[in-house]
């Protein structure tokens, strides 16, 4: 089953700077790691600005994967809306239509399920140069199962299914790229769900701190923890043996 959520083709400043997306513009204002005694590790950061990728750097990108020439650039983006949003913003709600296809131009996105007990479950954190949405309603023009919502300050280009429909009809070598996002995007979702059943708590942290190294800076302890399928508490506990270790 392909995943509900999309995957990252590579940023050419953050692979080569191995940071997480961005990472090289976040500005800590109050410093980093501060110890809080008992309570553990708290970050406490504010951010000036984040990285943000032009149009010309997305072009670059999807050039990399198939041929698409000066004109076919131009064209591509009039499909798009672009969204600002503020942070806590939500920018497709449970339940929504159409479901969208988002692509972040700059900021931080969370994409997470609402289950029947208001019992929340994060699917996926979500930067510049990042895919998101919900894929099952995206493609099949139902309602979103997923809440997407902002939580930096934050600019997206996001498309519904008929726009998209157009979008491959009017630039056909768009299909290669979005075939090899979508590839991604199982590749991505078989490994999580390997490591969902067969890696400690520690190791899950580790393997996202790898994959995010900065986004404990952003994202709340709860919504990380819901992530890794663990209890803040356990996080809690993981992050201080760390720290002591």
């Amino acid at each position: 089953m392909l995943p509900s959520s999309f995957s990252r083709l590579p940023h050419p400043v953050a692979e080569s700077a191995h940071l997480w997306p961005g990472g090289a513009n976040i500005i800590p204002a109050g410093g980093v790691g501060i110890n809080q005694g008992k309570r553990g590790f708290k970050y406490l950061c504010v951010y000036r600005r984040l990285a943000q990728v032009t149009e010309s750097e997305i072009i670059r990108n999807i050039q990399k994967h198939t041929a698409l020439n000066t004109t076919d650039a131009a064209v591509l983006f009039s499909f798009f809306t672009l969204r600002k949003l503020r942070k806590n913003e939500t920018l497709m709600a449970q339940g929504d239509t159409p479901a969208l296809f988002v692509l972040i131009k700059s900021g931080c996105l969370m994409t997470y399920h609402t289950d029947a007990n208001r019992q929340v479950h994060i699917i996926q954190f979500g930067t510049d140069m990042w895919w998101t949405g919900d894929l099952s309603g995206f493609t099949q023009g139902k309602p979103s199962q997923y809440t997407v919502k902002a939580m930096t300050k934050a600019e997206v280009y996001a498309i519904d299914l008929p726009r998209f429909d157009a979008l491959m009809r009017a630039l056909p070598a768009l299909e290669r790229y979005f075939r090899i996002i979508f590839q991604n995007a199982l590749v991505s979702h078989q490994k999580r769900i390997v490591l969902s059943f067969a890696a400690t708590a520690r190791e899950k942290y580790r393997a996202f701190q790898k994959q995010f190294p900065r986004m404990e800076l952003i994202v709340p302890q709860k919504y990380i923890a819901s992530y890794l399928g663990i209890t803040p508490e356990f996080l809690s506990t993981i992050r201080h043996r760390k720290a002591k270790s």
